[in-house]
């Protein structure tokens, strides 16, 4: 429905009580604003050039004061400076890319965001009363310990009348008057000055010598290059240099180079840069200050926002509408649509404008928000022609009401009504722009189409599925929770372990038990819906899990783990992880053939094969299913086990999603005390003792309780390498990893644990933009990690904007006919001694899915190509399958199950699912037959 259903987000990322002490700030502002155009102090021959002399002087506290300051112990009221210098620092905030960029590349500048986090957390609480409250006798007195200028903007305006300035070309220091009669002043538009050398000053010639010292200097990153990724930056600033053919590199020399013109410095050709890379570093040297914008500008811009929230009375002491409330709300659902979009020019209207620019105030909350719950920092530019604006709102506000079903622009109140300005009006400076705007769900306004993933869905389809949303939410239980975007657990349900493959789902469902599974399946395969159902969310690919369409997401109501010591088996809800599994079996020193790392879910590793810890002692993880509750596509609910059902057992065996919906698993389950083992890293020195360490495990240690993964990753051309290593008792037989624990690890290290414990210390953390792949291999050998490590680096060379990594999986070989007569849709034969091999490609930044796709499909082709000429020849055949819940999407299926199995799946589905309601999901699906 609409987003205020639900509360917005796991916790609200900003509340009305932060935004109420934000309109506090701007009414100080707005206060500060009435003085300054009454006051005499200030030159100007109207208000407009009045308000901007004093903006330009407010920028000159304020970088006196940032430059100098100290942050310590001090309470918040006693450091807080003048409500001018808050202005600025309001507005540059505001700016939350150029501020984090600024605030990490100028050593100058970085004690700010140190009282950032302070000032951020008053919001909501006591910042209010600082701002109500006179300043105190200590505040003040910091203030003037800081800069040497009086607290109040009025008071210095008379004392602060000029400054030094240094000659761009001569270097000699001129004092600049801030104004002048004829508007040549430092603080005016047509500042000029001319130094005794005869060279002319003006704001350009100065920004162009902060430009060209920048440039010259070995340890400063040019503004404007993304510091984030030093590699790069460092490359852009080479290439510009490159491009001006200096004799030397010295700041006098580049400005010798164009003659002391901006113009003709500024435009940077034939650097083999990005043009909106170069567009960003000229527009970040605008001016002689430290900052990468115009602050002073950025201050203005804010005036006209400022002005309308005063028009609708929101700035006035006692106003605590309930409309902060709907703008929370309003904003979380605004941030729902940037996930979904990020290709798309999103407006914000007044309301949620207001929400946003009080995030962006707390700025280090706000850059770890976005990321985690947007999957990417967003930046805030305030230069956005109006024409752009308004299409953009149009467009805005129509994938606001296909999404929630509710006017996305709307008025509220008399008042508002009155004055003519309305909350839904949108807002003049505000438009999104994006420091990393990967290729993820693309929305393609032209045709009106969501084009999400694999599946496109018209608006007028997405009315439809909002409707069945209706039907699931009015004929399921009153446990079944249906939610729409914008709620806590709509993000939750659509919320996946790589970003990559996220969809824009019209809602999401979660099923109390079984029989509201079964109610689901009936109406989404009576309407011809798409839909998903998600464990975890861990699946690698776009569309496996997720869904333009009804999100199923069997957590929180299908999550029971029950453990039943007579028959040592455990009952297992499909919206489990393994962590809830292991963490229930502990107490009885028992365990189950699972997942490996924290956050996994129970139903994908188990529907796809499941190479565990204990793999090399008890098979794959689905070999020691007892039984599985399934969900078949008409609705029916049925018990599958070998014995009864051995057709639909084998399938469930790897055949993933083909054949309704699994609800529970019964397990078996084994001892399990304690382990020994963990994650180490290795720096790339190591490397050579460690392939050689890997291959010797690998070829010589026939003690089924032990495994190891190993591999190497590659950043920016940078190698590192990894190890992790078990053995199923407190500590493994002497001599077993001695090659491994002769050396020393960079992090990490293996000592004895409980089950539970190992697994939670390599819990995957949840990945921006990822792609996963995956090849097997028969044998590890030293030439092949050689060869795999060269291709890793080769693959992801410095500059490279993704990151590629991959993992060996040791097993004995014997593991797959562990399966004490099994049969299973993978792998294609058992005869094989497979052993998966993990492949990962993660973006920096502005690598798209495209490139991450093309680079992945070549590591592994290549991967398996070096296997097959070192001798594993039996690669080449039809039996050697890989590991689909490792593979990347588009896979032949016939890869994974063999051609044989492929076609037996065909025939057991055509008779489970004649009217193909399965296939309304994605994933990896049988062939038609």
């Amino acid at each position: 429905m609409s987003p205020a259903t639900n509360t917005p987000f796991p916790t609200d990322l900003v509340r009305a009580a932060q935004l109420k002490d934000h309109l506090s700030l701007l009414r100080a502002f707005d206060d500060l604003k009435a003085r300054v155009v009454d006051a005499d102090a200030i030159p100007g021959v109207d208000e407009e050039a009045k308000w901007a002399y004093a903006v330009g002087l407010a920028v000159e506290r304020f970088e006196k004061w940032a430059v100098a300051l100290d942050v310590g112990e001090k309470e918040l009221v006693d450091v807080l400076p003048p409500i001018d210098v808050l202005l600025v620092w309001h507005a540059y905030l505001l700016n939350p890319g150029r501020y984090a960029e600024d605030t990490s590349r100028v050593d100058a500048l970085k004690n700010l965001p140190r009282l950032g986090r302070v000032f951020g957390a008053a919001f909501g609480h006591d910042l209010g009363a600082i701002l109500a409250a006179e300043p105190s006798q200590q505040r003040k007195d910091a203030w003037l310990n800081l800069t040497q200028t009086p607290f109040d903007l009025l008071e210095a305006a008379a004392e602060m009348t000029q400054k030094s300035v240094a000659c761009p070309k001569c270097r000699a220091a001129v004092l600049a008057p801030y104004a002048t009669p004829s508007d040549t002043g430092y603080l005016q538009p047509g500042f000029e000055l001319t130094c005794t050398c005869g060279f002319v000053i003006q704001h350009e010639t100065l920004a162009l010598r902060r430009f060209a010292e920048d440039l010259a200097a070995e340890d400063v990153l040019l503004a404007g290059t993304l510091p984030q990724d030093p590699v790069r930056a460092l490359a852009i600033k080479a290439a510009i240099l490159r491009a001006y053919k200096l004799e030397d590199a010295s700041a006098d020399s580049i400005m010798r180079s164009f003659d002391y013109d901006a113009k003709r410095a500024l435009a940077i050709k034939e650097t083999q840069v990005d043009n909106g890379v170069i567009e960003r570093i000229t527009s970040a040297y605008s001016t002689d200050k430290p900052f990468s914008l115009d602050v002073v500008g950025a201050v203005l811009r804010q005036g006209s926002f400022i002005d309308k929230m005063v028009a609708l009375g929101w700035t006035q002491a006692g106003f605590a509408g309930a409309e902060l409330d709907t703008a929370v709300v309003r904003y979380h659902g605004f941030l729902t649509l940037l996930a979904l979009s990020p290709g798309t020019l999103l407006v914000p209207t007044l309301d949620v404008d207001l929400a946003w620019h009080t995030h962006q105030l707390m700025a280090d909350q706000y850059a770890n928000d976005t990321r985690t719950w947007v999957g990417r920092f967003i930046d805030h530019d305030d230069t956005i022609p109006a024409a752009d604006l308004a299409a953009s709102l149009e467009t805005t506000a129509r994938v606001w009401e296909a999404r929630f079903g509710v006017p996305y622009t709307h008025a509220q109140g008399d008042t508002a009504k009155a004055k003519g300005i309305s909350v839904g009006d949108y807002s003049r400076p505000s438009l999104v722009a994006f420091l990393v705007c990967p290729t993820m769900t693309m929305v393609r306004f032209g045709v009106y189409a969501f084009a999400f993933g694999w599946t496109a869905v018209t608006l007028g389809a997405a009315t439809n599925i909002h409707k069945v949303c209706e039907q699931i939410s009015a004929s399921t239980s009153n446990s079944t929770r249906v939610s729409f975007p914008g709620s806590t657990s709509f993000i939750e349900d659509t919320q996946r372990w790589i970003n990559t493959t996220v969809e824009a789902s019209v809602c999401s469902v979660e099923p109390a038990g079984v029989e509201d599974v079964a109610e689901i399946l009936k109406i989404v395969g009576d309407a011809r819906t798409p839909f998903a159902v998600k464990g975890a969310g861990h699946a690698y690919n776009r569309g496996f899990s997720s869904t333009p369409g009804v999100q199923i997401a069997l957590a929180p109501g299908l999550t029971e783990v029950v453990y039943d010591a007579g028959s040592a088996t455990v009952e297992v809800g499909a919206g489990c992880l393994w962590d809830d599994v292991y963490a229930v079996l502990e107490p009885f020193n028992v365990s189950v053939v699972g997942g490996r790392s924290g956050g996994v879910g129970v139903a994908g590793l188990l529907l796809g094969g499941g190479y565990s810890w204990l793999s090399s002692q008890y098979g794959l993880a689905f070999d020691n299913i007892v039984s599985y509750e399934l969900v078949l596509p008409n609705g029916t609910i049925v018990i599958v086990d070998e014995e009864t059902e051995p057709e639909l057992s084998f399938a469930l065996k790897g055949g993933w999603n083909n054949f309704g919906i699994v609800t529970k698993f019964v397990l078996k389950t084994f001892p399990q005390g304690q382990i020994w083992g963990g994650p180490a890293s290795y720096s790339a020195a190591d490397g050579d003792a460690l392939i050689a360490a890997a291959a010797a495990f690998s070829a010589n240690v026939t003690d089924p309780k032990a495994a190891m993964i190993f591999g190497f990753a590659s950043r920016n051309g940078s190698l590192s390498a990894s190890v992790q290593l078990f053995y199923d008792a407190p500590s493994p037989p002497p001599g077993m990893f001695d090659a491994f624990l002769a050396l020393t690890p960079v992090s990490g290290g293996f000592t004895t644990h409980s089950y539970l414990s190992i697994v939670k210390a390599t819990a995957a953390p949840l990945l921006p933009n990822g792609v996963g792949g995956t090849f097997s291999l028969i044998n590890i050998t030293e030439p092949i990690l050689r060869s795999m490590r060269n291709l890793t680096q080769t693959l992801s060379p410095a500059g490279a904007e993704l990151s590629l990594s991959f993992g060996v999986e040791s097993f004995q070989p014997d593991l797959l006919t562990r399966s004490n007569g099994v049969r299973s849709a993978y792998p294609a034969s058992r005869s094989l001694p497979l052993q998966p091999v993990s492949l990962f490609s993660l973006s920096l930044g502005a690598a798209t899915e495209d490139t991450m796709q093309t680079t992945m499909r070549e590591y592994s082709r290549a991967g398996k190509d070096a296997a097959i000429q070192q001798g594993q020849t039996a690669l080449a055949g039809a039996d050697a399958s890989v590991y689909g819940n490792y593979a990347q999407g588009g896979t032949p299926v016939e890869m994974i199950w063999g051609t044989r199995n492929a076609e037996k799946l065909g025939r057991i589905k055509r008779w489970v699912d004649p009217e193909g309601v399965m296939d309304l999901a994605g994933g990896w699906k049988v062939p038609a037959l």
